[in-house]
């Protein structure tokens, strides 16, 4: 490219290609000697915003995401720049939990995955007899910067039945109730 049929006496024009190959040098060095954009994490993200190119020795900090909690005793964690970002465990944030909801008078909670961490589910079952009111099934989640449920637990009541209908010739015992429980026999007898 710099290299010519004839050159001329005094030319300036392998000065102009020592130039040229100098800064073709020194920007194939600059880029190899530099990292592109930071990893990103499930569980982590920047503290700041993010460049597309670093220098060599330049430093990043990530936080734990909202709903994640620190595995590690540092606020902070870094990346450095050499040539290439150097290693930072995904697991050096982990999901944030929900409390255990107790369990509801003549009812259980069961907790499909075995947690209540951020996005986990938990599901409401009543006992037999009763019937459950309110939503059957919560999932923790992040409101602000706490973990709540996505709403109020459920209660079981009791499943009530009418009073049995009268029969021609004959009552049912005992006939001054009008409400039976669940399970709760009525006798008819004739008159």
């Amino acid at each position: 490219m710099c290299a010519g049929p004839t050159q001329h006496r005094g030319s300036l024009f392998p000065f102009q290609c020592f130039l040229l190959g100098a800064l073709v040098f020194l920007l194939s060095a600059t880029s190899s000697e530099a990292c592109g954009e930071p990893p990103k994490f499930e569980t982590m993200q920047l503290t700041g915003q993010s460049k597309p190119l670093y220098e060599v020795g330049e430093q990043v900090h990530y936080e734990c995401k909202p709903g994640y909690k620190r595995n590690l005793f540092r606020h902070f964690f870094y990346l450095w720049c050499r040539q290439q970002w150097s290693s930072l465990s995904n697991y050096a944030c982990s999901k944030k939990s929900c409390q255990v909801h107790p369990n509801p008078i003549h009812g259980k909670v069961a907790v499909p995955n075995g947690s209540v961490e951020l996005d986990s589910k938990v599901e409401f079952v009543c006992n037999e007899g009763f019937y459950l009111v309110g939503t059957k099934v919560l999932q923790c989640q992040l409101q602000g910067s706490n973990m709540s449920w996505s709403g109020d637990p459920p209660r079981c009541e009791k499943i009530l039945c009418k009073a049995p209908p009268q029969i021609k010739n004959g009552k049912y015992t005992p006939e001054e109730k009008e409400v039976f429980e669940y399970s709760e026999v009525a006798t008819y007898t004739l008159r």
